[in-house]
């Protein structure tokens, strides 16, 4: 019987995105902790995670092509290593389950950051007084490394005023579109854990009940500013350029 990541891979080879393997392995939610599938599990979520890495790589030097100017050019991307990949192996002990969609790109991606400003990729407002704002939601992943909050933290009970301090829990991934231009906005992006399924949704202003998985390909197939979806014409060159051959998901 063909596996999960023979399937995946058949796809890849093409050139096509194999979305069906994601939410065949999503929907089977934490049976997927089985062997042998978990072991198939694991190698399609790391065979993507290797795909996006590579797009990573790619975006980061066309980005540099076309000047741009990296909020924090040493943390626009942060690899992985033994200690980070040793702090997921605490962090799930301590707290649960990673979906493996974003324990895997914590492995082989590690964080990301595509905060910066650009004339018409992105608008951030320390650097560009006067400029009209336009949200183009720059690519940001933070570091797995606070504590996460208890989702509920602020949800007490009217009789003793007792805060929820368990599970779930609030891993923190991105900053909303309108706080990525630096300006007032909304709450963060979030997914909670724990989750022991193969993908997660997320709750966001912008992303609401997106799987991590979706959520990263709209990223790539608008060159790693998906707000620009809403005003693609103001910079469709750049566009072109920043998405053009990236690996499908």
């Amino acid at each position: 019987m063909i596996t999960y990541l023979e399937r995946y891979q058949e796809f890849a080879a093409a050139g096509y995105e194999n979305t069906r393997v994601w939410v065949e392995l999503t929907s089977l939610g934490q049976e997927i902790r089985q062997e042998p599938l978990y072991s198939d599990a694991r190698s399609v979520a790391r065979e993507t995670m290797l795909r996006a890495r590579q797009n990573i790589e790619t975006l980061i030097e066309r980005l540099k092509i076309l000047e741009y100017q990296f909020l924090v050019p040493d943390q626009a991307w942060i690899q992985p290593d033994q200690d980070s990949i040793a702090a997921l192996d605490s962090f799930e002990a301590q707290f649960g389950p990673l979906p493996l969609s974003l324990r895997m790109w914590y492995e082989e991606v590690g964080s990301v950051c595509l905060l910066g400003s650009h004339p018409t990729l992105s608008y951030y407002d320390t650097s560009m007084r006067g400029a009209t704002p336009f949200y183009s939601d720059p690519l940001v992943i933070n570091p797995l490394s606070d504590p996460p909050l208890p989702f509920y933290i602020d949800l007490a009970f009217d009789w003793d005023q007792e805060e929820v301090t368990g599970p779930p829990y609030a891993v923190w991934l991105a900053p909303d579109a309108i706080h990525k231009a630096n300006l007032s906005g909304g709450g963060p992006t979030m997914l909670l854990v724990p989750n022991p399924a193969m993908d997660a949704p997320l709750i966001s202003d912008q992303w609401e009940g997106v799987l991590f998985m979706n959520y990263l390909r709209e990223c790539f197939q608008w060159g790693g500013f998906p707000g620009m979806k809403d005003s693609p014409d103001l910079a469709s060159a750049e566009l072109d350029f920043l998405s053009k051959d990236l690996l499908p998901l």
